[in-house]
């Protein structure tokens, strides 16, 4: 599915050359993804069939499903991490998934499920003390050096 397409005419300089290129060309966005095309050897009506054809071609590409499921994706996790330690947790924690949303046939409806399609942050309060500091007195020796040779030297 394109979301956005724009047809424009690129200029820049290259450093030490007094001249200007310029280059026709466009930027869609297909699927999530943004696509940038530009040729020095285009003119705005080459640009402009390029990008219908590109349209036409994405139009007619079928539409593939996701069919990989939860138990496929713990088992393609398990597989690539045969090597770590805590493994036998994650067998566990990947069995309570299961029990817990067997009822969904694809990964990709398990994050709208469980409502993580994008990245969540949240607030936290600091650690007890971060924010508090202590201030010592200085020690007699520390002192006495600090007289003997100050910084910065008086004039």
């Amino acid at each position: 599915m394109t979301e956005m397409a724009k047809l424009s005419q690129r200029l820049w300089k290259i450093p030490g050359q007094r001249a200007k290129r310029k280059a026709w060309g466009f930027t869609v966005q297909v699927d999530g993804k943004q696509k940038r095309i530009y040729k020095a050897e285009w003119t705005r009506d080459d640009a402009q069939k390029a990008l219908a054809v590109l349209l036409l071609h994405v139009e007619q590409l079928p539409k593939t499903r996701s069919t990989l499921t939860l138990t496929d994706a713990g088992e393609r996790y398990l597989a690539a991490k045969t090597r770590k330690r805590s493994l036998a947790e994650d067998r566990r924690i990947l069995e309570h998934l299961k029990s817990a949303f067997g009822r969904v046939r694809s990964a990709k409806r398990l994050g709208y499920c469980i409502g993580v399609a994008g990245s969540t942050s949240s607030k936290r309060l600091p650690r007890p003390g971060a924010l508090s500091s202590s201030i010592r007195p200085p020690r007699a020796d520390a002192s006495s050096r600090a007289i003997a040779s100050p910084r910065p030297v008086p004039p």
